[in-house]
């Protein structure tokens, strides 16, 4: 006999994390587009409704997303965002269910060992879950353990997101003028365990790195979706290369950087993420929304419009590759570096294209394109450097992909870049 919620729910839940790469079309999906935000995003109803459930009792639980303040008009002025959720009522057996039709899925690329099967079903929980609308939330904060503020913002909307900004009027904390430390307030939410945050308080001027997470900092390796999954879903996290050390000495190169993390991770499934940077990297603030990447970092420099900015990602989004150099096009003056991973000039299965046009009017002394953290060394970041000139970029300001002999071909005016992901998936599937 089947569990409640049918075998066709409980394939669309296993092939999630894979679909959600490339929102590839599957009639598995709930709502036949294979889309990540097809679930993460379908009203109470919906969800539901596909799944057989009449109610929905297990506790709120609410992601407070670490955040940032910065110094305006004499107060520092905080952002505070996240979601609240209720988990399905799944039953073990349902669980069990999920857990056998990923390991049938890929049962020749891992071995099903404990850890992996807790980190299924942990995964699993997180994302089948139900957004809680209208909620009112309490939070506070704290200085160095003393409470200094209360702050109810909007309710949650639809969605169960939850995003605003507050005073702090406490004088505790030491003023955001011109340079200085990086301070931090301890976050609550009242009622809510789950809810507990940090918030970085970012001076007017100094340095600020925006870091992508995956395939940057954690070997993720998106654009072969059946490792992606695994390494996203069953493995546990593990920093790519020496990319920990390489950050671990920009902190000390300069004790006042702040690091904000960026992702289009949705945040119900992005908990791990913070727990892996914190457990790795310098802490910092992060953003989670799926397909916004670049308003969230453009949101960030409007924010603070006097300090410099290192921008890191790798040439395996699209969005990052371009997003970056828009950035630097739109503050050339305030965009001190971007480094990019090159996938294209180590992996012969990175087949995703991507498009350099961007960086033609970048100043070349203002990015640096890198194989491995080695190629950053002695680059000194904190008097402005960018750039290691002991190899070329060889850059061809247009679309690229990467062959399986490895090699680097140019894509022509009207080649639409969305053939090769048909090419790419054809080969892979």
């Amino acid at each position: 006999m089947l569990p409640s919620v049918g075998l066709q729910a409980l394939l669309s839940i296993a092939l999630l994390p894979l679909s959600s790469t490339f929102a590839a079309p599957t009639s598995l999906s709930p709502r036949g587009d294979g889309s990540f935000s097809s679930w993460v995003d379908a009203n109470v109803d919906t969800i539901k409704g596909k799944l057989g459930i009449k109610t929905v009792d297990t506790p709120v639980e609410v992601f407070n997303v670490p955040g940032y303040a910065n110094f305006t008009g004499g107060f520092w002025n905080a952002r505070v965002h996240g979601t609240a959720y209720r988990p399905l009522p799944l039953k073990d057996s349902e669980y069990s269910l999920i857990l056998r039709l990923h390991n049938e899925l890929n049962k020749q690329l891992f071995q099903w060992t404990d850890e992996v099967r807790k980190n299924v079903r942990n995964m699993t929980r997180t994302l089948l879950s139900i957004s809680q609308s209208d909620l009112s939330l309490t939070f506070r904060w704290q200085y160095n353990g003393q409470e200094i503020q209360h702050f109810t913002p909007p309710k949650t909307d639809s969605q169960g997101h939850f995003d605003a900004w507050t005073m702090i009027y406490s004088s505790l904390q030491q003023p955001g003028r011109g340079k200085g430390p990086i301070q931090k307030l301890d976050g609550y939410t009242d009622g809510y365990l789950s809810g507990n945050t940090t918030t970085y308080l970012v001076p007017e001027e100094g340095i600020t790195v925006v870091s992508d997470i995956d395939d940057i900092l954690r070997e993720t390796r998106v654009w072969y979706p059946r490792q992606a999954f695994i390494n996203t879903v069953g493995m546990d996290y593990y920093p790519w290369m020496k990319m920990n050390e390489f950050m671990d000495g920009l902190a000390k190169s300069d004790p006042n950087i702040h690091f904000h993390y960026v992702t289009t991770t949705a945040q119900r499934g992005a908990r791990r993420y913070v727990e892996f940077i914190n457990s790795n990297f310098p802490p910092g603030s992060f953003d989670f929304t799926p397909f916004k990447r670049e308003a969230n970092i453009l949101r960030l420099m409007e924010t603070f419009p006097k300090r410099k900015f290192i921008l890191l990602g790798d040439n395996s989004n699209s969005d990052v590759t371009a997003g970056y150099s828009d950035m630097a096009n739109l503050f050339p003056d305030r965009v001190q570096c971007i480094l990019l991973r090159n996938i294209t000039a180590t992996d012969p299965y990175m087949a995703l294209p991507h498009s350099t046009g961007g960086f033609k009017t970048v100043s070349a002394n203002q990015y640096q394109f890198f194989r491995t953290p080695a190629d950053l060394a002695g680059i000194d970041f904190a008097n402005g450097g960018c750039r290691n000139f002991t190899f070329a970029q060889n850059l061809t300001f247009g679309w690229t992909f990467a062959s399986a002999d490895n090699t680097v071909h140019d894509i022509f005016e009207g080649n639409s870049p969305w053939d090769l992901i048909k090419g790419f998936f054809n080969k892979h599937f």
